[in-house]
């Protein structure tokens, strides 16, 4: 599961997963079978998930069929070896599976099993790389624990004939605490009892299991309030800024937890104030092209309007510029600056910017 969007962020870490998972395969002795292209085959969420009625060419003509990008990689035996082997790379946009993932993961591997791998038997393992994001991962823990997952779940686990159905969370950081608050209380696993983080070697059905393999936010808290600690910050008396991203559930969250793990009292931390900017501050899409003009056309352009425009420095004009959002943050320094509590009392405030990294 990859990230979808335009800035050259997400462009740059598409590219970089890619990367990762193809250097993966061929650490592991597979080789692409056509090195040249991607193929692609249409799928619809709305179609029948009955084999004997699914209609392939139907899903084809339909205009709102999106695309599903995939390749196919297949083992390269070493001398005298016998072994043999195939995977498939499906490349999938996230934005497709927001509303209920596992359940729309469930009925593409259906149609994908039904059709695509129809003539492969049992013995099949997949494997999701995702939720790319924390907001997804966040749906896929309130899915997890809803009565309507379980025709899902037992279809995986009973009819599927898969050996095994692993989610592999390795990109979304939200720390488990702040999923737990309203969902798997109780569960050992965050998606609930349906997952299991081990599996029965002698289990007759297919094993359903959830892993993260990244460090979550908890411990980057932890590590950011004892560094705060050795610059002798305290949060009753200095000031403390956290500028996050508003518009994802990663930078809504962090400060949150933050919060919570800094202050005494999270509900009454007078002391610490919080700021918020949209993604995308740099204005910067895939593809575009920065062009950077000549230092003497700057000085050129800069005295002609000095001279048409005898007024303040420029520089001091808070107007918006082009797709870039620079001109908000001069605003939201400019306001922070101007608080009933400044930023310059008897001790220096510490300030801390929250990218939107998952």
């Amino acid at each position: 599961m990859v990230s979808p969007g335009a800035y050259a962020e997400y462009q740059e870490r598409r590219r970089r997963r890619r990367y990762a998972v193809l250097s993966a395969l061929g650490e592991s002795g597979f080789v692409p079978r056509d090195a040249e292209a991607l193929n692609a085959f249409p799928f619809s969420f709305a179609a029948s998930q009955r084999c004997e009625t699914l209609d392939i060419d139907a899903i084809a003509r339909a205009p709102s069929s999106p695309l599903i990008p995939y390749e196919w990689y297949d083992y390269e035996p070493k001398a005298d070896e016998q072994t043999t082997g195939s995977v498939v790379v499906l490349w999938l946009d996230e934005a497709k599976f927001q509303e209920q993932p596992l359940h729309r993961l469930q009925q593409l591997l259906r149609y994908v099993l039904c059709k695509v791998l129809a003539d492969r038997g049992r013995g099949i393992k997949a494997v999701v790389l995702g939720p790319a994001r924390s907001g997804t991962l966040r749906k896929m823990v309130s899915e997890s624990n809803e009565k309507n997952i379980a025709d899902s779940a037992n279809w995986l686990r009973k009819s599927s004939k898969l050996t095994e159905f692993l989610i592999v969370s390795p990109y979304a950081t939200v720390a488990d605490a702040e999923l737990r608050k309203r969902w798997t209380q109780g569960s050992p696993s965050l998606l609930g009892k349906t997952f299991t983080a081990d599996c029965h070697p002698k289990s007759p059905s297919t094993c359903l299991r959830f892993l993260r393999t990244i460090n979550s936010d908890d411990l980057l808290i932890k590590r950011l309030v004892d560094e705060l600690k050795k610059r002798r910050v305290k949060p009753e008396t200095d000031t403390t800024v956290v500028i996050s991203e508003w518009d994802t559930y990663f930078g809504r969250s962090l400060p949150r937890e933050f919060a919570a793990d800094y202050c005494p009292d999270p509900n009454h931390c007078k002391q610490l104030l919080r700021y918020t900017y949209q993604r995308g501050i740099d204005g910067i899409t895939a593809g575009e092209e920065e062009v950077q003009p000549a230092a003497s056309d700057i000085i050129k352009n800069t005295k002609k309007q000095r001279a048409a425009f005898p007024m303040p420095e420029l520089s001091s004009v808070r107007r918006p510029v082009g797709t870039g959002q620079f001109d908000y943050l001069r605003r939201l320094a400019t306001g922070a600056t101007r608080r009933p509590r400044p930023l310059r009392g008897e001790r220096h405030a510490e300030i801390g910017i929250v990218g939107g990294i998952s």
